[in-house]
């Protein structure tokens, strides 16, 4: 391993390549081995590569996100503009109204605006204690049967199979 200090060039190489290969499934040790550096310098990369691919992907998140927008944007222009054209007719149009909705909509969900959805677990606990009763029943009439089998039939009321 050499000590030498990396030049600016030298050290965006070394971490693109430290990279590579730590996707590539090379421990950090043969990484250090085959770029000439220290283990501890290939965290010390790697770290810096991670830390450059989060901003990146967040860059283009963002950009991702500002881009569909202004496409929903310019959808929802265009619905008002023939909006705006059938009410001067005098023949509104509802579809067009039923598509600035959905923009709204859209661009609700994109910027995270909707509130999460609560469902009602009532109903489902009531469902679930008809179950355990119908399952209850179940059993006992399976037990009944099963005495029944072993004894004999009774002639009493109820226990008729």
């Amino acid at each position: 391993m050499s000590t030498n200090k990396r030049n600016p060039s030298q050290r965006d190489h070394d971490i693109r390549t430290a990279a590579r290969m730590a996707l590539e499934g090379h421990t950090q040790a043969s990484i250090g081995d085959s770029l000439g550096v220290s283990q501890q310098q290939v965290s010390v990369d790697l770290s810096k590569a991670r830390r450059e691919w989060k901003e990146s992907t967040l860059v283009a998140v963002d950009e991702l996100i500002k881009r569909e927008l202004e496409k929903l944007q310019q959808c929802e222009d265009e619905l008002w503009k023939g909006w705006r054209i059938t009410l001067e007719d005098g023949k509104p149009n509802p579809r067009h109204v039923f598509g600035i909705l959905a923009c709204v909509r859209q661009r609700c969900e994109i910027l995270g605006l909707n509130s999460p959805h609560q469902h009602e677990i009532g109903a489902l606990e009531s469902l679930g204690e008809a179950f355990r009763q119908a399952l209850q029943k179940t059993e006992e009439q399976t037990t009944k049967m099963s005495e029944n089998a072993q004894n004999g039939p009774s002639n009493e009321p109820g226990n008729e199979v």
